[in-house]
């Protein structure tokens, strides 16, 4: 473990963005679960749970965590699902591409469209809607307190941002080459990671202005940065294979005690248990560590490959993208659960329109039982 204070840099920092067209519409999905029970964690926890959910096409998966702790998983073919306490689908709604997410203030969630879009999605109503953006393959996004989405592209130098709305905000600061992650901080500034530079900055979502720069170690290469449940912001270093801790004040500490040699480590986000989980997509592993440090990895199934984009639903159930799994050729959503086996092998119903409130949350009705066609299967 390394601790060392901040230097403070400056660079300008966003641009912003344009064009809107709304989009909405209901889909029934065919979900498949394949799973078996995964390696016993160091700490001797009970055994989880690992499986996956098949969405029936060839394409990439993007889970996010709403405000109630829902899951919904963006699928590169175009639609947004919800999943139920149970992993069973309840509800398709038509939407772009998807890429990575960020919730906004509001609760609704908001997508760097893999192919040149932002989108917006909200999970009460089902409402989707697209925005065509200046610059061209946005590759994350972060909303600010205010409700202005700001995004970034790894290959531009400029920062966009709109309103909700979709209007273009006027301005256009700059960082370096590079970006890859970003994130609202606990301090309500933008935060980012960029892995060319090796640094993590900050600015200032209203006026753009830079607040702040950190210059890690060489080699670190960090890619996601998310907000902690102790008040810091942690990030993963994929090619220094160190997880990092940073302060809203630019102290930053490293760990890298527990982890496997060469991890890829890809994500990270914080869960309902107090803890952060991140994905080893080198090692075939989703891992968790505490806000102290300390690291337990999960070994995935051999069906179950290279790990990405991840989020904790409200009960503790991580979901995780799965590139290209063995033997399947459609899009797959992996399971890692201490208490949620693979969903019954044979449940059949069909989609209803979204409660008004999210289904099993306090005061609303249960959830609906998933879409016709659905025969989960699995092994182990």
């Amino acid at each position: 473990m390394a601790e060392h204070p901040i230097p403070s840099r400056s660079h300008p920092c966003a641009r912003r963005v344009r064009r809107a067209v709304a989009v909405v519409a209901a889909a029934l999905l065919t979900l498949v679960a394949v799973g078996t029970l995964g390696a016993v964690p160091s700490s001797g926890a009970t055994l989880p749970y690992t499986y996956a959910i098949h969405f029936g096409t060839t394409a990439a998966t993007f889970p996010v965590t709403d405000l109630t702790g829902r899951v919904w998983v963006h699928t590169s073919v175009n639609s947004i699902t919800g999943l139920n306490p149970d992993n069973t689908v309840w509800l398709g709604a038509a939407a772009g591409t998807g890429g990575p997410s960020s919730v906004a203030p509001d609760g609704t969630l908001w997508f760097a469209d893999i192919n040149g879009h932002i989108e917006s999605f909200d999970p009460v109503s089902v409402a989707a809607a697209s925005y065509a953006p200046v610059m061209t393959s946005p590759s994350s996004v972060a909303v600010a307190p205010d409700g202005t989405i700001w995004y970034a592209s790894f290959v531009h130098t400029e920062l966009g941002h709109i309103h909700p709305d979709g209007s273009p905000v006027a301005g256009t600061p700059t960082v370096p080459l590079g970006v890859l992650g970003m994130t609202r901080g606990p301090d309500g500034n933008i935060w980012y990671s960029n892995t060319q530079t090796g640094h993590i900055g900050w600015f200032d979502p209203v006026t753009g202005a830079p607040l702040g720069d950190v210059a890690l170690p060489a080699g670190a290469d960090p890619k996601g940065i998310t907000n902690g449940p102790d008040g810091n912001l942690w990030f993963v270093e994929s090619t220094a294979n160190r997880i990092g801790r940073i302060t809203p004040t630019g102290v930053a500490t490293e760990f890298s005690a527990g982890l496997t040699a060469g991890a890829g480590l890809f994500a990270i986000t914080a869960g309902s248990d107090g803890n952060l989980w991140f994905t080893e997509a080198g090692a075939n592993q989703v891992g968790r560590i505490t806000p102290t440090g300390v690291v337990t990895e999960f070994a995935l199934p051999a069906d179950l490959t290279s790990p990405s984009h991840l989020a904790v639903a409200a009960d503790g159930t991580v979901y995780f993208s799965v590139v290209n799994p063995p033997n399947t050729t459609d899009a797959a959503l992996g399971v890692l659960s201490f208490t949620v086996p693979p969903p019954p092998t044979t449940t059949t119903t069909t989609t209803t329109a979204p409660p008004a409130a999210p289904c099993g949350s306090a005061g609303a009705a249960p959830c609906p039982p998933a879409p016709v066609g659905v025969t989960p299967r699995f092994t182990g």
